[in-house]
């Protein structure tokens, strides 16, 4: 059964009974705190539910047959109508969009704390047909919004997480077999601990080690396959240059052919760069479908490349964006402390600063990674949202 609660004044949930059973040990949810399911026709103090108060059923949600088809047409599905709309005539809240006219009901059924129909009644095909509106300044802002709401734990979580897969990804020779087994799980877990924080839904430590337990070894194959695939175009580029400079070092095969040689290795491989940015960018987000949605890798993949390529410069932007925000402050503080060492010949001083620098870019870039990936959660789950989770 799926629990809904409220919290600070805002719906939350799903739960599973599980789930709910701990908030309610942990006290998160009270005898006074309003609970709704299916069972339930309102918003019920947990005292009242607790006790078997009778409720008449809930009145049934609109058909997810009609939502479907719906979304098979294109643009958003207003919860309310069930119609498709332009991104630009509906209003978001939260998870849902609600059409101009729906809008007044839409909002009196919130001021009466009304039960809404959970989501997730879009296939994967009707998924693909339509599109979505996502800017990065608006994915930014909610996902600062979303660290700033649940700092401590997201940043004491972040902190867990990063030295896990500084351990698993530096352990000489070791790391290569570690990180090909872990790093899938790892991601899925913490990509399932962001999304909840995202969905306003509970999230505890353990969802970030829920791909352990949880479509382990799709997420290991997911891993595995797009660090293949994405690694395969700069191969052609390496190699050429490799020879081209084992050639300059032995003074083999000419001064000409070895110019040549670095040349047209050095094109091959910025083009493979090029390649491997354009499809990691396509399959970012195969890890969280699989953890989530509880598709299989390769499906998993195909749905993340074909909703990213929708817009594929935004979702390249707000990598982009995201990766500035938290790597070029440590760049530039690390730098500065690199450079002060530098200027003073490297002396005590000067190894202060650059011990200071590391210190403070570091601090700075386990701060800022939960802005990045709060915004990665946020564009997820404004695209796969109500995406029917496979069983």
């Amino acid at each position: 059964m799926d629990w809904y609660y409220a919290r600070n004044g805002q719906q939350q949930g799903p739960v599973t009974d599980e789930e709910f059973a701990g908030l309610v040990n942990s006290n998160v949810i009270t005898e006074d705190t309003l609970v709704w399911h299916a069972g339930l026709a309102n918003w019920q103090p947990y005292k009242l539910v607790q006790a078997g108060a009778a409720a008449s059923p809930a009145p049934a949600p609109p058909s997810s047959a009609e939502t479907a088809a719906a979304a098979a047409a294109g643009g958003m599905v207003c919860c309310e109508c069930g119609r498709v709309f332009p991104p630009d005539q509906v209003v978001r809240h939260g998870d849902r969009y609600v059409c101009a006219a729906c809008k007044p009901v839409f909002l009196q059924r919130l001021a009466e704390g009304a039960a809404f129909a959970p989501l997730g009644a879009v296939t994967e095909d009707q998924l693909t047909q339509r599109d979505y509106d996502s800017p990065i300044a608006d994915c930014i802002s909610r996902g600062w919004q979303t660290y700033r709401a649940c700092l401590g734990p997201i940043l004491g979580t972040t902190v867990l997480m990063g030295l896990i897969m500084l351990v698993v990804n530096g352990i000489p020779y070791l790391s290569y077999i570690l990180a090909l087994v872990f790093n899938g799980a790892i991601m899925g877990g913490f990509w399932t601990y962001f999304i909840k924080h995202v969905r306003q839904q509970p999230a505890f430590l353990a969802d970030a080690f829920s791909g352990f337990s949880s479509q382990f070894g799709q997420l290991l194959l997911g891993n595995l396959v797009v660090g293949i695939l994405t690694g395969i175009p700069v191969i052609p580029g390496a190699i050429v240059m490799v020879i081209g400079v084992v050639m300059a070092s032995t003074g083999g095969g000419g001064s000409t052919v070895m110019v040549v040689a670095i040349g047209i290795g050095g094109v091959l491989l910025l083009a493979g760069i090029l390649v491997s940015v354009y499809l990691s960018t396509l399959w970012v987000f195969t890890i969280p479908v699989v953890a989530d949605k509880k598709l299989t890798f390769w499906p998993a993949m195909q749905l993340s490349r074909k909703m990213v390529a929708k817009h594929w410069w935004s979702n390249f932007g707000l990598m982009l964006v995201a990766g500035l925000i938290t790597s070029l402050p440590f760049a530039v503080i690390l730098g500065i402390g690199i450079a002060i060492g530098a200027v003073t010949q490297f002396s005590a001083a000067g190894i202060v600063a650059i011990v200071v620098g590391s210190v403070l870019g570091l601090l700075w870039l386990l701060g800022s990674a939960p802005v990045a990936m709060s915004a990665f959660a946020t564009r997820y789950n404004d695209i796969f949202h109500d995406l029917t989770p496979r069983a």
